[in-house]
């Protein structure tokens, strides 16, 4: 199997990135301590050869624990994204509304979406939109999905009809 390139692998990484620390210490955390080594070694240096060194493996078993952890990564993402929920769930809603947007413990998708709408945190987004204006900016499933999103955190209440 070829080895995906770091350039390509980083897509991969961008909705665990800001919370990758957290989550991979996490006990929701679904890879091994050896593949989350090897695989911030190689989004890191591009190489696997610190990891052979380090567990005394061949570079043919390092890139077998890559593709694997890739493989883990890429499907079990909407496992990720529900520990997000649970773990935003026992945040205080002062800190959840006022947080920087890209700082959201929220799937990427809405971070994005929310990004877009160019304020600064999500108070100021509750604050100047509506239900009604997410649906025309969105979609109906989009702000229906979000509005799930926000009821996880017992912040639905927060969004304007």
């Amino acid at each position: 199997m070829e080895i995906i390139t770091v350039k390509r692998l980083r897509p991969l990484f961008e909705p665990y990135e800001d919370l990758w620390d957290i989550w991979k210490i996490s006990k929701d955390c679904f890879l091994t301590r050896k593949q989350i080594i090897v695989f911030e070694n190689y989004l890191n240096t591009g190489s696997l050869e610190g990891s052979c060194r380090k567990f005394r493996i061949d570079i043919k078993k390092a890139e077998h624990i890559l593709n694997v952890t890739i493989i883990l990564l890429h499907f079990k993402q909407p496992d990720f994204e529900k520990w997000i929920v649970s773990t935003v769930s026992k945040c205080s809603e002062f800190w959840f509304i006022n947080a920087p947007i890209k700082k959201l413990p929220i799937p990427l998708r809405f971070r994005k979406l929310l990004t877009d709408l160019k304020e600064p945190n999500l108070k100021s987004v509750l604050n100047k939109y509506s239900q009604f204006d997410l649906y025309k900016k969105w979609s109906v499933d989009r702000t229906i999905e979000f509005k799930k999103i926000l009821k996880g955190y017992n912040c639905d209440n927060l969004l304007r009809i």
